[in-house]
């Protein structure tokens, strides 16, 4: 009968520390979430302004989270909010008039929400993660003057 209550008390230990441990596991161990930093700016396609192009800052560092995206007005100005760090950049623009193949399945939240009233034409480059040139360093107190330029092919 004894040797029933050791096996018992034992039982419980082991379900209490792995409770524990569960808990602990789930509410991630007390980790705070990246503080967001707010990035205002233009984008330039060519000399004018990237009037309702999609800019998305991809981030280089994996503690940074996801992709943040900005639609930017007629006067191609953007606001967002991301936390300090070094992103890639894409912009995309107006669709080309040629079909691609492989165009129809991009996903909808990487195209403009409405491609008709983008006026300037955005370079393939310049969307695509791996051929972009285009990198930000976003400081810990923000940025207000941000650029983002893009030029030719």
């Amino acid at each position: 009968m004894a040797r029933r209550r050791s096996n018992f008390a034992t039982g419980l230990t082991r379900a209490l520390l792995l409770g524990s441990l569960l808990f602990l596991i789930a509410t991630g161990c007390g980790k705070k979430p990246v503080p967001l930093v707010s990035v205002e700016g233009t984008v330039q396609v060519k000399g004018k302004p990237g009037s309702n192009v999609l800019l998305t800052f991809w981030p280089q560092e994996s503690k940074m989270g996801t992709r943040v995206t900005a639609y930017c007005d007629a006067k191609g100005q953007f606001r967002l909010e991301c936390p300090a760090g070094l992103y890639k950049v894409t912009v995309l623009g107006k669709l080309p008039e040629i079909s691609s193949p492989g165009l129809d399945r991009e996903p909808a939240s990487t195209t403009p929400k409405d491609p008709a009233k983008a006026t300037v034409y955005v370079p393939d480059k310049y969307g695509n993660t791996s051929l972009t040139p285009l990198t930000v360093e976003v400081p810990e107190g923000g940025k207000k003057d941000l650029v983002v330029t893009v030029d030719s092919e």
